[in-house]
């Protein structure tokens, strides 16, 4: 029962809730998941397979939420979403919800955040000087553009869970971060 109260008060306390009434940025949500990941394995992991082991064992998403909690590529992933969110897309959204018109400003703030993407993933030389359709121009995917695993940008919490991994499952999260990099800049380039 104590373990109940406990992850009752922690989830009352942190978890944002979606609403009608406001905007709930992405990366807020993905701060809480993340400062919940001890409690929420706790409660799936710990305590719920005690208390009603076999309502548990029959049901899909239980065993969807326990793939995830004990998955170290997960945790990381929400790392990097957190890290795009908070250095690259929260300020944009941000600064978009005044009350003031600021259409006029868009294109150029577009501009920069189409820039500001790009210089995660690609060699300063290639985007240096350049805005709006200049970046459009940018073949993006070419290998010898782009930053290496090392140098590309993920966030420092992000890179320090990497030892977490292993050879295989960082192979396959940078090739996954290239492919959202990829994907945010395509999107750009054909609605820029």
């Amino acid at each position: 029962a104590d373990v109940i109260n406990d992850f009752g008060d922690v989830v009352e306390k942190t978890l944002l809730y979606f609403t009608i009434t406001r905007w709930v940025l992405l990366g807020k949500v993905i701060s809480r998941v993340l400062e919940l990941w001890d409690p929420l394995n706790e409660y799936f992991l710990n305590f719920l397979p005690r208390i009603q082991k076999s309502q548990l064992n029959k049901t899909e998403k239980y065993e969807k939420i326990k793939s995830n909690l004990t998955s170290n590529v997960v945790k990381i992933r929400l790392q990097f979403v957190l890290f795009l969110c908070k250095n690259i897309f929260d300020r944009f959204l941000t600064w978009f919800q005044q009350e003031e018109p600021l259409i006029h400003l868009l294109y150029r703030e577009l501009s920069e955040l189409f820039y500001l993407v790009l210089a995660q993933f690609l060699k300063y030389d290639f985007i240096v000087g350049k805005s709006g359709g200049d970046l459009c121009d940018i073949d993006f995917k070419l290998n010898e553009k782009q930053l290496n695993s090392k140098n590309i940008r993920i966030g420092e919490r992000t890179r320090k869970q990497l030892n977490a991994l292993t050879q295989q499952e960082r192979e396959d999260f940078f090739k996954d971060i290239r492919n959202i990099y990829h994907g945010i800049s395509k999107y750009f380039k054909l609605n820029l």
